[in-house]
Order: structure tokens, then C-alpha cells, then sequence
């Protein structure tokens, strides 16, 4: 099965600087649909929330299923929420089950029944991963 390429986004510099940081280029970025979001707006509607100001700009994650849908979009926020004094790194929307997240170059493996596939915890692993030819 191929998933369609996600539609290109766009990348505020410090978040190119952090993915960078966790080996993510920006083309593998971009070719994940991960892309930065600075309307308020917008993140309070992917989160599900009233008010998303306080958290900043985002760096968003768009959860594929298998057929290239999105399921629902996880952030990573400049300005995290403190939860028991610690900050909470990433955020998904309210009442949304949490699903696997397929990057961008997984559906070259995922139909074979003999390919060794990777799991870890984190889009930006799996990302990563499977950009240097480790299936996740």
C-alpha cells in the first residue's frame, strides 16, 4: 500500500533547529507533514480545547493511519502546561484515543509479512528510524 506524500508545510527556524537536534532534516520533516502552527486558533481546534494561547507556537505532528488519512494532530507546544510542576512535552486533543503513527516511507515495509518493523514510543523516533532505513 502507498500513502500519498503529505501537503507541504511550513517550518518556523527553531523548530527546524530542534528536529535537527533529533535528527530530523527538514525534508523529512516536510515529507511527515510536520509543520509549525502560530494561530492560536487553529491549535485550540486541533487540541479540542476553548484557548490554546498560553502554549505558543506548535510543532505539529499529523497522526497517518495506513490509507494516508489523518487521524488527529499531536503538538509539541513552545510554551508547555505544567502538570504536578513538570511540563508536559506534547499534547493530544481531548477525548482522542491514541493510535500508531506511520511515517512517511513505512508503507514500503508494512504490507510484508517478512519485514522487520521497529516499535518505539514517539512520532519523532519514528521518523527518524525509518528516514535512515529503520522501519518504525
Amino acid at each position: 500500500m502507498k500513502l500519498p506524500p503529505p501537503k507541504k508545510a511550513e517550518l518556523l527556524p527553531h523548530h527546524v533547529k530542534h528536529l535537527a537536534e533529533s535528527g530530523i532534516t527538514t525534508d523529512v520533516a516536510i515529507d511527515n507533514g510536520i509543520y509549525s502552527e502560530t494561530n492560536a486558533v487553529k491549535i485550540a481546534v486541533a487540541l479540542g480545547w476553548k484557548n490554546a494561547s498560553k502554549l505558543g507556537p506548535c510543532l505539529m505532528f499529523p497522526v497517518r493511519r495506513l490509507d494516508g488519512s489523518v487521524a488527529y494532530t499531536r503538538l509539541r507546544p513552545d510554551r508547555p502546561r505544567l502538570r504536578k510542576d513538570k511540563p508536559v512535552k506534547y499534547e493530544s486533543p481531548k477525548g482522542v484515543q491514541q493510535q500508531p503513527y506511520f511515517p512517511h516511507g513505512i508503507d514500503d515495509v508494512v504490507d510484508d509479512v517478512n519485514a522487520e518493523i521497529i516499535f518505539t514510543e514517539g512520532e519523532k523516533k519514528s521518523v527518524c528510524a525509518t528516514a535512515y532505513g529503520f522501519p518504525c
